[in-house]
């Protein structure tokens, strides 16, 4: 009796709610988690092992001095030091990467490839530094990052470029400047011809000194004393200068096809026996400021002028030239003036009311000028410029 009531039991238990023992529910299955979609820009990695292992030399690689359209190339080396084929293949670049042939199909255990990064500086540059990604399969390894640094340089680099200054032109004494022509690139060359627009201009070459080289970072280069006599015309000046050289320079090609020739500006003032004053006269620049106005406003400005010396029939401009000619421009001697030292003139600018617009600022480097002849031994050419915005 006992043995049937616990067989009993049994069965009911595993039968459950109606059920028997033999056909139970079904479970629900779990889903398997979605795989991350395989990017095909990159190298498929394997699920397990044996693995590549990536290897690199170097990573990063200076020029040191590139100069503008000069092609830098390096080779970077990556090697398969694991237990499968290395798989590579490119990624993002900012500069032109070249894989060799062994890299474009996959490297045996033990097996090596190169990758070759090239950059041609544009004439603009300063700093160089482009990268190239590379993809792989390593795991540990999946994308190297390969840099190629360096600095530009103009073959030949001229200081100061453009205006060569001179200090203000005193009276019986030469005014100097020293400029400079050098190199970082070659290690020597050679200024065969210089060129002076004015026989007051003098200019002598030397080479650099070791001093000199370290504080222009330079390989090579000249020295240039610049003189300029005390007999240059009272105001401003400005006398281009012209230097050719033995040297090459550089095509868009890279090509070594360009004569190197520079030119520059020799500039400076001379006060002479003259010296102007007013609120909008620029001294250093012996140039006149009107300023920005309205056309149909105009603008006036009257200036006072100085004279050391002055001839006993009086100090006279003639040939007056004036640039634009809507300027009017007169020169009158002060009767107020009781100086025994130096006699006083008025000179006034007017750009008339009325008349058409026009722009000659200075930054934009096309100044209105004044020019004329004098009768005085000692300034026998006179020269201002007049800077103003018409509007």
């Amino acid at each position: 009796m006992f043995r049937l009531v616990l067989c009993f039991s049994l069965v009911a238990s595993l039968a459950g709610c109606g059920g028997s023992a033999e056909s139970t529910a079904p479970t629900a299955e779990t889903p398997d988690a979605p795989k991350k979609p395989q990017d095909p820009a990159r190298p498929v990695i394997a699920e397990k092992g044996p693995y590549p292992k990536v290897v690199t030399t170097e990573t990063e690689y200076d020029f040191g001095i590139l100069e503008a359209n000069q092609e830098g190339k390096h080779e970077f080396i990556v090697r398969n030091e694991g237990e499968a084929d290395l798989v590579l293949k490119k990624g993002p670049t900012t500069c032109k990467c070249t894989l060799s042939d062994v890299a474009e199909t996959p490297i045996p255990p033990g097996g090596e490839a190169k990758v070759l990064l090239s950059w041609k500086p544009a004439p603009d540059m300063n700093e160089i530094r482009q990268t190239a990604e590379i993809y792989t399969n390593d795991p540990k390894r999946p994308a190297i990052s390969l840099v190629i640094l360096g600095k530009m340089q103009e073959r030949l680099r001229m200081m100061p470029f453009g205006d060569w200054p001179v200090s203000d032109v005193l009276e019986g004494k030469n005014s100097t400047l020293t400029a400079f022509l050098v190199s970082s690139v070659v290690d020597e060359f050679d200024i065969v011809e210089i060129e002076s627009s004015s026989p007051l201009v003098k200019i002598e070459k030397s080479p650099i000194t070791d001093e000199q080289k370290t504080e222009h970072q330079a390989k090579t280069g000249y020295a240039l004393k610049i003189e300029v006599e005390p007999k240059v015309p009272v105001g401003s000046f400005s006398f281009p200068v012209k230097l050719k050289t033995n040297m090459m320079g550089r095509d868009a090609k890279g090509e070594l096809t360009v004569p190197l020739e520079f030119t520059a500006n020799v500039t400076g003032k001379r006060a002479g026996p003259l010296r102007i004053v007013g609120p909008a006269f620029k001294e250093h620049f012996m140039a006149l400021g009107l300023g920005t106005f309205d056309a149909t406003k105009g603008q006036k400005a009257t200036l006072s002028v100085f004279v050391q010396k002055a001839p006993e029939e009086g100090f006279k401009l003639t040939d007056l030239k004036v640039t634009p000619e809507t300027l009017k421009v007169t020169f009158v001697p002060d009767e107020r003036s009781t100086s025994t030292v130096a006699k006083r003139y008025l000179l006034t600018v007017e750009y008339p009311a009325g008349a058409p617009r026009a722009n000659h600022r200075q930054d934009e480097k096309n100044p209105g000028v004044i020019e004329a002849k004098t009768n005085h031994p000692d300034a026998p050419d006179f020269r201002i410029e007049v800077f103003f915005n018409a509007y």
